[in-house]
């Protein structure tokens, strides 16, 4: 276009001046060509500043881009040096050991080094104050990058922030504690951040307008819930469930999430049963504690044997108490005798199903020439009450079932010596018209007693009963089952049977289970892999009172079984657990606070005491690391800190809460800075910055190998949640 016009203006000039020589005027044609000369180089001039400006802007856009390229090098820079310091082949941690990470590869030779300025003042918007301060107090330096030549073009470094064992802002809080199948059970109104349980409900409610905050900063900024910025929280979490870590690389659990139907197809079965012997539990037993787990699900009350240890919740025949009246009317001799059977129901779930009782005894008279016999069947209804009171954990029937006596006269004169003796059968059944969910024995008869009776003209009177020493084992018949009274005579109806206590105090020293409360989900499916731990370990008379073990009672003898690490409820990746290698107390209180301390129980962990107990063994003085979090049963002496309660009780606060932890997942917030640069003659030191880039990155990163890349080792996968330039 300037060309155009010059050459447009030139043509004028020539022949105007052309029109001036012929016709005389000489020296108007030299001011019009100085004019035009000077025209030209202001042209000339404003052009060149045009085109030097243009470049330097491009120059500066370019040297700006190149900044900008290198923050995603100093992003790799970073997560490349968190994978060498946490996986170098040499150890693995599954869980970082350090708070703040930082670029530390000095380029600079001498003294005075140069520090790198990563951090900008919107950066605080990503962490919690605390967090923020220790960044602050942190030197970071610079990474060179260099061209073909060797010469430096660029520079870089970053601040990594550990955020993996934090609250999710997004998920937390918003539903009163439960089982632990959901992480919006986390209690949340302790935190010094909410304080109370009126601003909980407040952060709950404006949380769920907004749906979801990008960062601390937004979060803090848009809800009132908060009383003060977020110390114990992060905007993201993620992990990974259904696998287990060995040596950095995930295994597979058995999938134990389905109904009766699914896990009793053959395959699963299969798998199933494995799981059990690779989690501890006795191959010969196996099989067993599987046909306990369909009974524990289902959802009826039959069980699937009647010579196993009964896993289905029904009223167990416990006792059988005879009272009898010796009477002697010339000729005969008459004995009126009268059974109570007390059935024991000690589970803790209310039974909703009625039941049908059965027995059949005999009363057998004798001497040395003649005997007399009478048998009686009886059936009625178990009143309601027996499997419905919600009493305490342990319950015995106070009301036994009581049949009509019965009457049995033989020919005797007195002095004659004639024994008597009482056989039984007893059974149940559920209503209406129900299979039998219990019975005793399995065949033939249990021989309660016998005594002699010398005949006299008084009275007389002779009580016997028989006690059995575990009800889940009643359908047996030997001494190791059934017992007479330890005191002839003396009932044991309404309390626990008396060589039942004989029994454990014999064996105090074996690991056997604390208490005798029991519990049976009928609910389909399982709500934690934990619930396991409701079921006994096998038939055998060896297994009495012992089930699943979730947790180290005592190293010696009360071993856990590693059941969380071979079974699963969840695959796949889930939001907002809360990593159980925290050293954030606050964190594993929120998670604690409030949990049931049983099944279908409102009985709950108080915040004072007990979860700041509970939190101080997980966290072990920083030394515990876990890499499943079934690994929380290792440490001994959660008796210690919940004292008063059952195995079964403690038990449950692992199971309620496991489904609300992870092992599995890092989280980190990084700070990047990158500088294009030109590397002067005088050496690098003397170099020149052309541009400055700034951002924060949030990446999410397995803790787990990747086994899926070939030929490589020590590869984690990671996930940019958000990458953001910063301005400041």
């Amino acid at each position: 276009m300037i060309s155009k016009v010059f050459n447009r203006w030139r043509c004028l000039v020539r022949k105007y001046c052309r029109h001036m020589l012929m016709t005389g005027k000489r020296g108007v044609a030299l001011v019009l060509v100085l004019g035009l000369l000077s025209m030209l180089m202001l042209s000339a001039v404003a052009f060149s500043i045009s085109m030097r400006i243009e470049r330097n802007g491009a120059s500066n856009y370019r040297n700006g881009v190149i900044a900008k390229h290198m923050l995603w090098a100093a992003l790799a820079e970073a997560i490349t040096n968190i994978n060498a310091n946490m996986d170098n082949g040499v150890s693995f941690d599954i869980y970082p050991k350090w708070d703040i990470m930082v670029s530390t590869n000095i380029i600079y030779m001498g003294s005075g080094l140069p520090k790198a300025r990563v951090l900008g003042p919107s950066g605080s918007n990503y962490v919690s104050v605390s967090t923020w301060n220790l960044a602050k107090s942190t030197n970071a330096y610079w990474y060179g990058l260099y061209d073909t030549n060797n010469w430096q073009v660029g520079r870089y470094a970053f601040i990594a922030v550990n955020q993996s064992g934090l609250l999710d802002v997004n998920r937390v809080g918003g539903m009163t504690r439960g089982s632990g199948t959901n992480v919006h059970e986390i209690q949340i109104s302790q935190l010094p951040e909410i304080g109370s349980v009126p601003f909980a409900e407040v952060f709950t409610n404006q949380r769920a307008v907004h749906v979801k905050y990008e960062t601390l900063g937004e979060a803090y900024a848009l809800n009132e819930g908060f009383q003060q910025w977020p110390n114990n929280m992060c905007a993201f979490s993620l992990s990974r469930e259904g696998e287990f870590v060995v040596n950095g690389i995930g295994i597979q659990k058995v999938d134990i999430s389905g109904d009766e139907t699914v896990l009793s197809q053959p395959a699963v079965k299969a798998n199933i049963i494995q799981g059990l012997r690779n989690s501890g539990i006795d191959a010969s037993e196996a099989a067993f504690v599987f046909t306990n787990l369909l009974d524990y699900i289902d959802t009826d009350c039959m069980p699937k044997s009647l010579v196993s240890p009964c896993t289905e919740a029904v009223p167990m025949i416990n006792e059988f108490y005879i009272t009898n009246q010796c009477t002697f009317l010339d000729p005969n001799v008459r004995v009126r005798s009268t059974l109570e059977i007390e059935t024991w129901y000690p589970f803790l779930k209310t039974q909703t199903n009625n039941f049908d009782f059965h027995v059949e005894w005999t009363v057998t008279l004798s001497n040395m020439t003649v005997s007399a016999i009478a048998t009686r069947t009886e059936s009625r209804a178990i009143p309601s009450y027996y499997v419905g009171n919600p009493g305490s954990p342990f319950r015995v029937l106070t009301a036994p079932l009581e049949t009509p006596p019965i009457d049995v006269s033989m020919v005797a004169v007195t002095g004659n010596i004639i024994n008597i003796s009482y056989e039984a059968k007893a059974w149940i059944t559920a209503q209406p018209g129900g299979g039998t969910v219990d019975i005793v024995p399995y065949t033939n008869y249990l021989p309660i007693g016998s005594f002699t009776y010398v005949v006299t003209n008084t009275m007389v009177t002779h009580p016997m009963g028989m006690e059995c020493v575990d009800p889940r084992f009643n359908w047996q018949t030997g001494p190791q089952f059934w017992r007479a009274y330890s005191t002839p005579g003396v009932h044991t109806k309404g309390t626990t049977n008396q060589w039942t206590l004989v029994w454990r105090n014999q064996n105090s020293g074996f690991p056997y289970d604390q208490g005798t409360s029991m519990y049976v989900s009928d609910r389909g499916r399982l709500n934690s892999v934990g619930e396991l731990g409701n079921l006994l370990l096998g038939a055998a008379n060896a297994y009495k009172w012992k089930t699943i073990r979730l947790f180290n009672r005592d190293p010696s003898f009360y071993v856990r079984q590693t059941v969380f690490e071979n079974f699963t409820l969840t695959n796949g990746l889930v939001n907002g657990r809360v990593n159980l290698n925290t050293r954030n107390s606050d964190v594993l209180a929120a998670v604690f606070t409030n949990c049931p301390a049983g099944y279908d129980t409102n009985s709950v962990i108080p915040l004072s005491g007990q979860v700041a107990s509970i939190t101080n063994l997980l966290i072990g003085l920083n030394s515990n690391v876990y890499n499943d979090v079934g690994e929380m049963g290792v440490v001994s002496n959660w008796t210690a800190c919940l004292p008063g309660m059952s195995d079964c009780e403690r038990e449950a606060v692992l199971s309620n809460t496991a489904g609300l932890l992870t092992t599995r997942g890092n989280f980190f917030t990084i700070y990047l800075a990158a500088d294009a640069y030109a590397e002067g003659a005088g050496g690098r030191t003397r170099g020149k910055v052309l541009a400055s880039a700034r951002a924060v990155a949030e990446i999410w990163r397995d803790p787990c190998r990747d086994p899926s890349v070939p030929g490589s080792e020590r590869v984690h996968k990671c996930f940019i949640r958000q990458f953001k330039l910063l301005d400041d």
